[in-house]
């Protein structure tokens, strides 16, 4: 459903998913989640992106920068597809800088839910940027820590779906 966002519990919770750059993604992960022992995390240093090769375009890493009591979202790395959600490259940029329709408090939200609770989270959200507001995006955003306690980076991927037809807009001419 557009604009949903569900915890992501298993690969059950992923039958839903649309593109297989998703199931590919949470497969890669749980594998090296489960590498890692009983209640840790992967970090950075377990992802190789030869190892990714099927997904990789779709990759996105977001820094968590802790601020205080509260965190800041950089794009870390971003795919060359998600240039196709954006229309741009926003590597580097923070997540309130990016101009994104999809609101700040909904993809804050998000994020610090994942850290938090460092737990993944799934779903399919509108195209964050206007021009492209007929595309619609599925997402899965996963957690990492260097530690394997505390959440450092966000990793995940980001797939545009088919486009949706505009609805028709009449015309009004004159004579």
């Amino acid at each position: 459903m557009p604009g949903t966002h569900i915890a992501v519990a298993t690969d059950e919770d992923l039958k839903q998913a649309i593109s297989p750059a998703i199931a590919l993604c949470y497969r890669y992960w749980t594998g090296k989640r489960a590498l890692c022992g009983p209640g840790r995390l992967p970090g950075r240093e377990h992802l190789d992106p030869v190892e990714m090769v099927r997904f990789l375009a779709h990759v996105v890493l977001f820094d968590v920068v802790r601020n205080g009591s509260y965190y800041r979202f950089r794009h870390r790395l971003t795919g060359t597809h998600f240039a196709e959600i954006f229309g741009r490259d926003v590597t580097g940029l923070y997540i309130e800088q990016t101009g994104s329709l999809e609101t700040f408090e909904a993809i804050y939200r998000r994020f610090t839910t994942i850290v938090d609770d460092k737990a993944p989270a799934y779903g399919i959200s509108p195209s964050p940027v206007r021009d492209r507001d007929f595309l619609e995006y599925e997402h899965l955003t996963l957690p990492l820590a260097t530690d394997g306690q505390t959440v450092d980076l966000l990793f995940g991927v980001r797939c545009v779906l088919q486009y949706r037809r505009r609805p028709f807009e009449a015309i009004a001419v004159s004579s």
